[in-house]
């Protein structure tokens, strides 16, 4: 079975580009829904989602820990501060920051399906 989660992206995600803006020093709970950080040059932030737990069962809120980096999957915490924790403590030093870039606009548009 795979997993399924569901999240709202936050303007720190890079799919809506990178802002050094963006970047800060430490997550907390009052920054993490809209800010990211730097760790050993890596682009480092914390999302909340639901995991879809199949049929007839409640969804679960959790926590995800994403890096901008292709080969690396999402980490998985139940609890916030866990989360916030693990990101912060990534690596001693921030290194280099990536560079900044803007999304590219795209327009999508569903499929038309005729009414029975």
């Amino acid at each position: 079975m795979a997993l399924i989660y569901t999240t709202v992206l936050g303007p720190q995600d890079p799919r809506f580009g990178i802002s050094h803006y963006n970047i800060v020093d430490k997550l907390t709970r009052g920054n993490y829904s809209d800010k990211a950080i730097v760790r050993d040059g890596e682009y480092i932030w914390v999302c909340k989602a639901k995991k879809h737990q199949g049929k007839g069962k409640k969804d679960k809120r959790v926590y995800l820990l994403k890096i901008n980096v292709r080969n690396v999957t999402d980490e998985e915490f139940s609890n916030l501060q866990d989360a916030l924790d693990f990101a912060n403590d990534w690596a001693d030093y921030e290194g280099d920051y990536p560079l900044e870039y803007e999304a590219p606009w795209s327009i999508h548009t569903l499929p038309f399906r005729p009414r029975k």
